[in-house]
């Protein structure tokens, strides 16, 4: 019964196995949020509640969702920090309450539902309220990494020799995840901690998909290269193009790290590729524009006038880009002379991209 709840908040809402998820998703975040408006617990008010706020509180926890404060609190300590709106949270808090009250045989299936929805929270167990639409917005969770790590050790740990190999993969490609992730956030050391781990606890070479060769850098950017053709000019451009756009998304949400990281990732993506086709035969077929015309195409396509996009989001990201109210407006497309957007240099008068 333990393990049939976890699961369906951990695949029916949290994943996408169901039509309806998205509905689900905002279901239960308007059901949570209430309860918890940053997502945390403050158990020290849920263990003792005195006011009649707290005492709310605890007992719609407790009589509506069947939850105890307690059993959260140890969530939080062994696998955290999660966000109570998210299903995930549920589907980890299940499944340890199942092992906790289950026979033996039974908490090998409950404690892969303890380490497959972390790795769903490292992709997007934080939640944050988009500064336009004031809707909610879901992010990677990168502080969840140490206990997520944990989590699936502790699984390989009580395994039979011939079961641990497919948690082992899974623990590796966790590990894998995260070491982009840290990098695309802008957070190098902790990304450099985790690769030195991966290399160490699993080796390298082929059996593991780890080049010896391989640093940290390059290794975060492979896991780009593993979703476009290095040979495909039209697909890295839009992997390049995606990785600008979010870039600036972020930069307008007040995000700088995760812009900074994004940023760096683009144009080492850029400088990858180029290199790789650098010879005379291939530059002239296959080389990419210069990547200050890259990212101008994509602020001009994020700043054109649109009555789907809220005029505040593109006013924010002018502003934060010190650029003048009239970039991107049809008519004066061209980037006005001594005008410079970050990263691409300054733009002659006439339109034409800046050198990077």
């Amino acid at each position: 019964m333990y393990r049939e709840l976890a699961w369906f908040y951990q695949h029916k809402i949290g994943q996408n196995l169901d039509d309806a998820h998205f509905l689900y998703k905002t279901r239960w975040f308007e059901k949570m949020n209430p309860l918890f408006p940053n997502g945390r617990a403050d158990y020290a008010r849920l263990l003792k509640p005195e006011t009649p706020e707290d005492q709310e509180r605890v007992r719609r926890l407790t009589t509506e969702f069947k939850m105890d404060p307690r059993t959260m609190q140890k969530v939080d300590e062994t696998y955290g920090p999660v966000d109570w709106r998210l299903p995930e949270a549920s589907a980890i808090y299940w499944a340890m309450t199942g092992i906790e009250n289950s026979p033996n045989q039974d908490k090998l299936p409950l404690r892969r539902t303890i380490y497959q929805p972390m790795l769903g929270t490292l992709h997007h167990g934080r939640i944050i309220t988009n500064r336009i639409t004031q809707m909610p917005d879901l992010r990677p969770n990168l502080d969840i990494i140490p206990n997520a790590s944990r989590a699936y050790e502790d699984a390989i740990g009580t395994e039979s020799e011939e079961n641990k190999g497919h948690i082992q993969r899974a623990h590796r490609n966790f590990l894998k995840d995260a070491i982009y992730f840290l990098y695309a956030n802008n957070r190098q050391a902790e990304a450099q901690k985790w690769f030195n781990y991966l290399r160490q606890k699993y080796g390298i070479g082929p059996e593991t998909g780890i080049d010896p060769n391989a640093t940290m850098e390059t290794f975060a950017l492979g896991k780009i290269e593993e979703d476009v053709n290095e040979t495909s000019r039209d697909r890295v451009t839009q992997a390049i193009q995606g990785l600008v756009a979010t870039a600036y998304d972020q930069l307008a949400q007040g995000d700088n790290d995760q812009y900074q990281g994004l940023e760096k990732m683009a144009a080492k993506v850029y400088s990858v590729y180029q290199t790789k086709v650098s010879l005379p035969t291939q530059a002239q077929r296959v080389a990419l524009p210069p990547l200050a015309e890259i990212k101008r195409d994509v602020l001009l396509d994020m700043l054109r006038p649109d009555p789907n996009v809220n005029p505040e989001y593109q006013a924010r990201l002018r502003t934060e880009l010190n650029l003048p109210a009239t970039f991107g407006v049809p008519s004066t497309n061209a980037v006005p002379a001594g005008v410079s957007v970050p990263g691409t240099g300054t733009a002659p008068a006439t339109g034409t991209p800046a050198k990077p």
